[in-house]
């Protein structure tokens, strides 16, 4: 069991990238994974939430939406 658990904390991870953007920058990255989804021909792109339909969510919620969960959401809705 020691070995087992011993192996399993010496495997070593790939090492990852991490960037930062501005804000803008990550939203258009995000509208451009969006656009580039698979979807069926018949299907129409996706779209986000409409300021109304953010602010409608916002009140059955009964809680304020963060700024950054409004832009995301402007971009996709996940519909």
């Amino acid at each position: 069991m020691m070995d087992e658990l011993h192996r399993a904390a010496s495997v070593r991870l790939p090492a990852c990238t991490v960037t930062i953007m501005k804000a803008d920058e990550a939203l258009e990255v995000l509208r451009g994974l969006v656009a580039g989804a698979i979807r069926a021909p018949e299907e129409e792109a996706p779209r986000g939430a409409s300021p109304a339909e953010i602010d409608s969510l916002q009140a059955r919620l009964g809680c304020g939406i963060p700024p950054v969960l409004r832009a995301w959401l402007s971009v996709c809705r996940g519909g």
